[in-house]
């Protein structure tokens, strides 16, 4: 999923059958929620975002109160 010049976007909902978002620059976005399936974020700034949340049962990325990490470490 590719975000290029959606400046006015304040939230995102990633649905279980999306794998990647790909240059994501988003300054007005402060709700993402990423489902089960995402598992690549390339050239993503989630600096304004207020609220960050991954569905339980994805494999990669995991969310400790309101900042994104990656499972394995």
């Amino acid at each position: 999923m590719v975000f290029l010049g959606c400046n006015n976007i304040r939230s995102i909902k990633t649905g279980n059958g999306i794998t990647t978002l790909e240059w994501l620059f988003l300054s007005k976005c402060e709700t993402i929620h990423l489902g089960s399936n995402i598992s690549d974020l390339s050239n993503v700034s989630l600096n304004n975002c207020v609220s960050i949340t991954v569905d339980s049962n994805n494999k990669i990325f995991k969310e400790i109160d309101g900042n994104l990490y990656s499972k394995d470490g």
